[in-house]
């Protein structure tokens, strides 16, 4: 079974090689459309392996840059249009855009938030807060600090277990390996000694 199939892949490489650069190449191509750059981001920012740690990346960036802008004392609606140019997320540059529709109409910034799905309640509330006290900027900039030192702390625990599956990973391609070298050896040894 295993020298069958290693005969089918050595037999094949080619065109494993040039299924496996077409698909690739598709898939850049379809990321590159507005559609695939949607289903993408929407992608990276709601599903389980990567949703979480997007989120919580994307609510820094947003709370840190709209903060320095307005301690600046950059005008709200020219910080959130900043904000919307400098965001790389799909999701998060729809969520901004509406967030300046709303702002600009007369409504405050907390509330279209409590609508968008990728801020939390929390974040909500504590923008709000900081709005009716005047203190929004110092508000934005300290959600953003803790919300970076989350990133921090699950980008190490990520590495951290990456480590246990990389070293059973490699261990299992060596032990393959080893496999590899002595089964055959073992069987003319059977055969000899037969």
């Amino acid at each position: 079974m295993g020298i069958q199939a290693s005969r089918l892949l050595m037999g094949n490489v080619l065109g494993l090689v040039v299924v496996a650069f077409v698909g690739l190449a598709g898939v850049r191509i379809f990321i590159a459309t507005r559609v695939g750059k949607n289903l993408f981001d929407w992608y990276l920012i709601s599903m389980p392996p990567t949703g979480l740690l997007v989120n919580k990346i994307a609510i820094a960036r947003f709370c840190s840059t709209l903060g320095t802008l307005l301690d600046s004392g950059v005008p709200i609606l020219d910080a959130l249009q900043i904000v919307r140019d400098a965001a790389t997320n799909e999701v998060v540059v729809r969520t901004v855009s509406r967030l300046y529709s709303a702002v600009a109409a007369g409504e405050r910034l907390s509330a279209p938030l409590e609508h968008a799905r990728i801020f939390p309640s929390m974040v909500t509330r504590m923008i709000d807060v900081g709005e009716q006290t005047g203190s929004l900027p110092t508000m934005l900039k300290r959600i953003g600090k803790t919300f970076e030192e989350e990133v921090e702390m699950a980008l190490e625990a990520l590495v951290s277990l990456i480590e246990p599956i990389m070293i059973c990973f490699l261990a299992v391609i060596v032990g393959s390996i080893v496999l590899a070298l002595f089964l055959p050896l073992i069987k003319i040894i059977e055969t000899l000694g037969a």
